[in-house]
């Protein structure tokens, strides 16, 4: 699908939804596809190109989502069950898919004191400031 004279390839809505649709079912039917890059080898365009058509054509959001869901799923068990490198499944799903290893814990660090000068009304505060005169 190339334009003469090296121009972008204009991807119609038509044809992102066949794509998509196409990748969809792949991943679908053969379990032994982990990565966006095995469905794409074949493809004229790279796995950047979905994401530029999942903010170019959202009505395609869902079906986006599915594959990268049915991909980071198939990872993580794959991974679990031994059937790919821990390590690399951990690294997968870490850099393409926001996980973490570590609990993030929000500590509260308020001065109680100041907590409570907080609340009073400025009137109080102000003598309070006076008797310490």
């Amino acid at each position: 699908m190339k334009n003469p004279g090296g121009r972008p390839i204009k991807y119609t809505e038509e044809y992102v939804e066949n794509e998509l649709n196409d990748i969809l079912y792949k991943i679908q039917t053969d379990k032994n596809i982990y990565l966006l890059g095995q469905v794409l080898e074949y493809k004229e365009y790279s796995p950047q190109r979905i994401s530029e058509w999942a903010k170019k054509y959202t009505m395609f959001s869902e079906t986006i989502k599915k594959i990268k869901s049915i991909l980071e799923e198939r990872i993580n068990r794959g991974g679990l069950e031994g059937k790919l490198n821990p390590t690399m499944a951990i690294f997968n799903l870490k850099n393409n898919y926001g996980w973490k290893d570590r609990q993030e814990v929000e500590v509260d660090n308020v001065d109680p004191i100041k907590e409570k000068l907080s609340q009073l009304p400025i009137e109080e505060l102000l003598s309070i400031l006076k008797e310490d005169e």
